[in-house]
């Protein structure tokens, strides 16, 4: 079956070249080209979408006003920009509700495989209402005593080192600052692993917009209470696991990398929590599962 993937740009001879340079993919994808967000809403709703890739800069309806109606209206929907400029503010509520950020010009191949990656994510899902529940997802919720900590932080002008260090305590915070960091709109010319240099590429300013996201707590706070689920207990294990995970290597690369893969490698219990909080509670129970402890029980084993 083709995947409908539809462009939207207010450049006509940009869509044109598009259609030409996407051209060997008729045969996988049905394009369809939109000249204005208004326009590109109209065709989405009569036909539904795998992949929206839009541009950021256009009259009326900006690229980061119509993916947040995309989000919002077609949540299963997923979200990429192509964009040659952005500025900082439309980036950053762009980065809030994309999947992936793209430059242009764009390599043909990297553009393919974007798109590629996007529209098969689905095939992952058998449930559509899991589908759209993960790629409506854009936050994770992140500890209050962490927001606390890097509010003091930034409030006494603390170095980028010591910002570090408390953004990677907290795995759901980690994790979008390193997912910022290596977006195209920062134009990274490297994976950035490493924090320091991640709170650096983002900047204070863009850190302190993070952390005064109230919507990142609130999420978590309105969720059911789960019986035997630690947030804390969480936090502390990802931290562990990414210690441990570094001093297994000598590489100061993979060290990193390392780190990374020990922090994260739980993050699916906070979207758990956050959005299955009872069916996580029976789960856990049923299955004897300690998301705090990172293991399951010895009753789960059998």
């Amino acid at each position: 079956m083709l995947k409908n993937i539809l462009f939207v740009d207010d450049e006509q001879a940009l869509l044109t070249a598009l259609q030409r340079l996407l051209r060997p993919k008729r045969n996988e994808w049905n394009m369809v080209f939109a000249a204005s967000g208004a326009e590109a809403l109209e065709k989405m709703g009569a036909t539904p979408f795998d992949v929206i890739v839009s541009d950021m800069r256009m009259p009326n309806m900006d690229g980061a006003a119509l993916l947040t109606k995309v989000s919002e209206l077609y949540p299963s929907i997923a979200r990429i920009v192509l964009s040659g400029h952005a500025d900082s503010e439309a980036g950053m509520r762009a980065i809030a509700i994309t999947h992936q950020f793209l430059h242009k010009p764009c390599d043909a191949d990297k553009l393919k495989e974007a798109i590629d990656r996007a529209a098969n994510l689905r095939t992952f899902f058998d449930d559509e209402s899991i589908a759209k529940t993960v790629k409506s997802i854009d936050r994770l919720p992140s500890l209050p005593a962490t927001y606390a900590a890097l509010t003091r932080a930034l409030a006494a002008e603390a170095s980028l080192k010591e910002i570090a260090k408390i953004v990677e305590r907290d795995v759901a915070m980690c994790a979008k600052v390193l997912h910022i960091a290596n977006s195209a709109f920062f134009g990274a010319n490297r994976k950035v692993v490493e924090l320091t240099a991640a709170v650096s590429l983002v900047g204070v300013t863009s850190i302190k917009n993070l952390v005064f996201s109230v919507e990142v707590f609130r999420s978590f706070r309105q969720t059911t209470p789960i019986e035997g689920f630690s947030m804390d207990g969480l936090q502390q294990h990802a931290l562990l696991c990414g210690n441990i995970a570094r001093k297994l290597v000598t590489d100061r690369k993979q060290a990193d990398d390392a780190f990374m893969a020990g922090m994260l490698h739980d993050v699916g219990y906070l979207v758990l929590a956050s959005r299955f909080a009872k069916k996580l509670g029976v789960v856990m129970l049923v299955c004897g599962v300690t998301p705090s402890a990172g293991r399951l029980s010895r009753g789960a084993l059998r």
